[in-house]
């Protein structure tokens, strides 16, 4: 039981690291990682879930789709569907619609204000933004800027190199694993003393 919990401790000290590591590397890519914040997608983005969406080319938007975009005058991102693509002098624009209103989006999406497209849906883990957000603040250092989330992955790093380290000590100070080790070279000597004796009582 006691090396079941030890493993699942790794294995979530190091899953939380991977998570980490590819909020970080997908949020530099372009990636938003938002949380939905009203029904009006319901039933496919329920309040509290999490939409992952990826920077897009918007000429590669079709009907259907769910994008992400900003409002006039708007800080949160909207995230609702594409229902009709138009093209009018050259100008790409969407018209959207959440699932789950009666009526479309008062005005039309602009092809320079979407955010990306949706890449998957996580139901439940939307409060995860708040940390991929407090991961990406920046604090200063002697001059030097790193984001949270870089110093976490380097402490969360440095605690299992620092885990494995202590563990390989451990075994090889343990005073159990010496006394062991010298009762094992012990019997090894023994086995080869008798060894020689029944050759000598042979000759």
């Amino acid at each position: 039981m006691k090396k079941f919990i030890e493993w699942l401790s790794w294995g979530i000290l190091i899953l939380a690291v991977g998570l980490l590591g590819f909020v970080m590397q997908a949020s530099h890519s372009g990636w938003e990682f938002n949380a939905v914040l009203s029904g009006s997608m319901e039933p496919v983005l329920h309040v509290g879930g999490l939409i992952v969406t990826r920077p897009v080319d918007a000429a590669e938007l079709r009907v259907g789709d769910i994008i992400s975009f900003k409002v006039p005058g708007g800080d949160t991102p909207v995230c609702h569907r594409i229902v009709e693509v138009r093209s009018e002098g050259g100008v790409l624009s969407f018209i959207t619609k959440g699932d789950a209103n009666d009526s479309l989006d008062p005005n039309p999406v602009l092809a320079e204000a979407v955010k990306g497209k949706e890449i998957f849906y996580l139901s439940y883990v939307g409060y995860l933004t708040y940390f991929e957000k407090f991961a990406k603040t920046q604090i200063d250092f002697m001059g030097v800027k790193f984001s949270v989330g870089f110093v976490a992955v380097l402490l969360m790093g440095s605690t299992v190199v620092g885990l494995i380290i202590s563990d390989l000590w451990f075994e090889i100070t343990d005073p159990s694993s010496v006394r062991r080790s010298r009762m094992i070279e012990k019997k090894r000597k023994k086995l080869l003393a008798r060894r020689k004796m029944m050759l000598k009582v042979g000759k």
